[in-house]
């Protein structure tokens, strides 16, 4: 009848659909598949290429320069090709004419070159009436242009020992020095881990004992004081009136002491 055909259908619909449900869901497992096959792909090149590394490295023994690139796989011989590059003419072409700049400056305002402090001149009409007040003498100039240039011999020197003369292997200076930052990280840490933590630990107990003490101890005082003094409150004339007299025969005792003695 009319609504058997119906249900057969829905029930056909729903068969459709489910169908089309499958078929995605088949789709999905495929491309999950596809993922998962490339992903082993390269696990095992990566594999391959440690493997290759270790091999050579074996081979070398502790002398690991003499690894050579045929020995390495492509993908860690681009790594180890890739060193710094030179920034592009934008940012060096500044960097020359300012030190170029400073030298001539820094010539300009030498010692023994007294006819060339025109920069010096320059500011003398907001400098020269304190110049008196500051105190200053050449030989104090003389001691701070001796420093400089000797920091500046000590620099350029070492940078001719190890990029020039290579008389130092620029690796035991940049890696343990500078690719870490001077060990300025390291050194704040040892200290804020040892000396500065049992400082802190010092500062808190300070805190936390002496001031915190004398905040907690007043009030605890002031406490202990009103409750002992609220046990005399208690709003019965009789002992109002035995206070009195206590008070009255001291104050007689007091004035008879004085008056014998």
């Amino acid at each position: 009848d009319e609504s058997d055909d119906k249900a057969f259908d829905k029930a056909t619909k729903n068969l459709e659909k489910a169908k089309d449900g499958v078929v995605k869901a088949q789709e999905a497992v495929d491309e999950v598949t596809v993922s998962v096959d490339a992903a082993r792909a390269e696990v095992d090149t990566a594999r391959a290429n440690v493997e290759t590394v270790l091999a050579a490295a074996a081979s070398a023994g502790d002398d690991l320069e003499g690894i050579s690139d045929d020995d390495l796989p492509a993908a860690v011989k681009e790594r180890r090709e890739f060193h710094p590059h030179e920034s592009p003419w934008q940012m060096t072409a500044p960097l020359i004419l300012l030190s170029g700049a400073a030298v001539i400056a820094g010539v300009m305002n030498l010692p023994f070159s007294k006819d060339l402090h025109f920069l010096e001149k320059w500011l003398e009409p907001t400098l020269y009436g304190n110049k008196h007040k500051l105190g200053l003498s050449g030989s104090e100039l003389w001691i701070l242009a001796i420093i400089a240039v000797v920091i500046g011999a000590v620099g350029i020197a070492a940078a001719v020992a190890i990029y020039l003369q290579r008389r130092i292997t620029a690796e035991k200076v940049e890696l343990p020095i500078l690719a870490r930052g001077w060990r300025y990280d390291e050194a704040v840490s040892d200290f804020m881990g040892g000396p500065g933590r049992k400082g802190f630990d010092l500062v808190a107990w300070f805190d936390a004992t002496i001031v915190d003490g004398i905040v907690n101890g007043t009030g605890r005082l002031v406490r202990t004081a009103g409750g002992g003094l609220r046990t005399l409150q208690t709003g019965l004339v009789r002992s109002y009136a035995a206070l009195v007299a206590v008070g009255a025969v001291g104050l007689i005792a007091w004035f008879l002491v004085r008056t014998t003695f």
